[in-house]
């Protein structure tokens, strides 16, 4: 097969919409301006960009499974603690420092 530069006219068409419904791949819609334009600007050359397209769709859906791991890291660290035997030991890390420390030496006695 001939290898071509990415068609100024490439557009969704039934077949990328039902494999990324069968697959539970992201809307083809949403990620075709990024995918042509992205191909326009490496000047890549194909044989067939349909299929290109759906490995696009197949990559991108392990992106958005990161992008979404990331996020709910993000709100663990500034929600509930990640490490709550850490937190009773040393205090939360957003604390302020010495808060709910007790510096008291041991075997000192309160008093």
């Amino acid at each position: 097969m001939v290898r071509t530069l990415i068609p100024d006219d490439f557009a969704v068409i039934e077949q990328h919409v039902q494999f990324a419904g069968m697959h539970r791949l992201p809307d083809p819609h949403e990620h075709v301006l990024k995918f042509v334009t992205h191909q326009q600007s490496t000047k890549k050359q194909s044989a067939d960009w349909n299929a290109e397209f759906r490995k696009w769709l197949v990559t991108e859906r392990g992106y958005e499974k990161a992008r979404k791991v990331n996020h709910e890291a993000h709100q663990s660290t500034h929600g509930q603690s990640l490490d709550p035997l850490a937190d009773a030991l040393f205090g939360p890390l957003d604390a302020e420092p010495g808060a709910g420390v007790d510096y008291q030496a041991v075997g000192e006695d309160a008093g």
